[in-house]
């Protein structure tokens, strides 16, 4: 697990990610990219509303490193459509094992453990606006990395589906453990049909770049 980023790296190329779930039959990917967090999963929508997946994880803080792969599973668990607007609710989590290390005080500093990973979100969207709030919770014998995530931005301006859309989005988390305080991160993001890119700089100086797509 050791090597993880590294084939982050070289798969990064194949599998990019496109949404949480897409219509029956699709296969989306996403990856995040960031100095504390980095991440890759893949998943297949074998019904409208559910999906299953593996994710490849890698969490750094320079005291603490995390290796984590995972089997998942998402649910729409609500919808509601209206004329100019979306809302959404999803159930989401896993079953996985992790490696890692700590800052080594007596002895060795290694460990591995399994874990589960059950979570929420909910996210509202219209041609202008977007928000998104999800909690996840991360936990193994002697690990807890909750995680939490805030967004909300705006579009610029409408366009058409072949046009690339620009948006502002900020983004608020926190990584139990991993991250030292709120990271705030102001970001463009940028949407054509079934690509989607996002990328800023945080408040804490590091790049974070989240790449999806859709097929």
């Amino acid at each position: 697990m050791r090597y993880l980023p590294l084939i982050l790296f070289s798969i990064f190329s194949i599998e990019i990610y496109a949404a949480p779930m897409s219509y029956k039959g699709s296969v989306t990917s996403m990856s995040d990219i960031g100095k504390r967090y980095t991440s890759l999963e893949s998943s297949y929508a074998y019904d409208v509303k559910n999906s299953i997946g593996v994710k490849l994880f890698h969490m750094d803080n320079n005291s603490r490193i995390r290796d984590a792969f995972e089997i998942n599973h998402i649910h729409r668990l609500y919808r509601k459509n209206a004329k100019q607007s979306q809302m959404n609710i999803w159930l989401f989590g896993g079953v996985g094992y992790m490696e890692g290390s700590n800052e080594k005080l007596n002895g060795d500093n290694h460990f591995g453990t399994a874990y589960v990973s059950p979570g929420i979100q909910w996210d509202y969207e219209t041609k202008r606006v977007y928000a998104l709030a999800s909690h996840q919770l991360i936990r193994g014998e002697s690990v807890n990395h909750d995680t939490t995530k805030l967004k909300a931005g705006f579009s610029f301006y409408e366009t058409g589906f072949n046009e690339t859309q620009p948006w502002f989005i900020l983004e608020a988390s926190n990584i139990n453990g991993i991250t030292p305080k709120v990271e705030i991160t102001p970001t463009i993001r940028l949407i054509n049909k079934a690509f989607y890119l996002e990328a800023g700089v945080s408040n804490m100086g590091n790049p974070k770049v989240h790449l999806m797509y859709t097929f």
